[in-house]
């Protein structure tokens, strides 16, 4: 396993040489010179969505079940996380926050429409996303948009990286990241058989020691392992939040007419509007209350995995 850590001036970022890096996808612009969705609607078709509902933070909608809207949820609708079962999400949080006071997103994170945000842009999102995992928040219609699943997947690779990094310091070094990560699959990935026992299907074959206080420790969890605990296609904490990965799609729909493009999304059923849409532009005051919520978290899981 290949692991490098980066960081200047205020910048951080992971690399695996195992796990999947995407490339930026082109911008489409909406007149402004800033990127709103990869493709414009096909000709003679007006495709409209509130704005609001798209935040989905501060425009409360009665007919949605609040909260977010989770895969392993049934029936379908809101749901609400509780620290512990984020604390993955959470461990990443600071340092990314302290990455972009000196630096663009595009050194900081990987996913490609994260890249296209400007850092008050990613930093409202980060806001919208920790809101809609841990309050009263409403699911925007249709669906969270494509940025907001994004985030979770950038933090869950994000804090995998964190993990690498601890695995490749070798015994008696740092455990945080794989003690909050191992948090977050303990509390979200389990299932209970027939004797109410909880098991954990992805690694039932290591046999581990579930109830041992420092399970994550053990060396059978390898970050082949580890990856699959947090990013894999099931049984992970990335299953338990997102339905699929449709905003990853620039690299195939650029390529092609924009009516051909939308042809091809509605025949898998991926909205384009809601999938590659990024987050409005915040006020100076919007900004810094979502800054200080972040902080607040992230302050708040510091001192809850000291």
């Amino acid at each position: 396993m290949r692991v490098r850590v980066r960081a200047s001036a205020g910048r951080v970022r992971w690399e695996s040489g195992k796990r999947k890096r995407f490339r930026p996808g082109g911008n489409a612009e909406n007149g402004d010179g800033r990127s709103r969705a990869m493709f414009p609607a096909p000709p003679g078709e007006l495709r409209s969505r509130n704005p609001a509902d798209a935040v989905g933070v501060s425009h409360p909608n009665p007919r949605t079940t609040a909260m977010w809207n989770s895969p392993r949820q049934t029936p379908a609708g809101g749901k609400r996380y509780s620290p512990t079962e984020i604390s993955a999400l959470l461990e990443p949080l600071g340092l990314l926050l302290d990455a972009l006071r000196a630096s663009r997103p595009p050194e900081v994170v990987t996913e490609p429409i994260l890249q296209r945000m400007e850092a008050a842009e990613l930093i409202l999102a980060a806001h919208e996303v920790f809101q809609a995992l841990l309050e009263e928040t409403p699911v925007p219609a249709g669906g969270h948009p494509g940025y907001q699943e994004a985030l979770i997947a950038e933090l869950l690779d994000q804090c995998c990286g964190l993990v690498e990094l601890e695995l490749a310091a070798g015994p008696g070094g740092p455990d945080v990241a794989r003690r909050s990560a191992w948090r977050s699959y303990a509390a979200l990935c389990g299932a209970c058989d027939d004797a109410g026992r909880r098991t954990y299907p992805l690694i039932e074959r290591l046999e581990l020691i579930y109830e041992d206080p420092e399970v994550h420790l053990c060396p059978l969890l390898t970050a082949e392992v580890w990856q699959a605990m947090l990013l894999g296609e099931s049984g992970s904490v990335a299953a338990e939040f997102l339905w699929d990965y449709d905003w990853r799609t620039e690299d195939f729909l650029e390529k092609r007419p924009a009516t051909h493009a939308w042809m091809v999304a509605e025949s898998v059923g991926s909205d384009l509007d809601l999938v590659h849409q990024l987050p409005r532009t915040p006020t100076p005051e919007q900004l810094a209350e979502a800054r200080r919520h972040l902080r607040r978290l992230a302050r708040a899981h510091a001192r809850a995995s000291r």
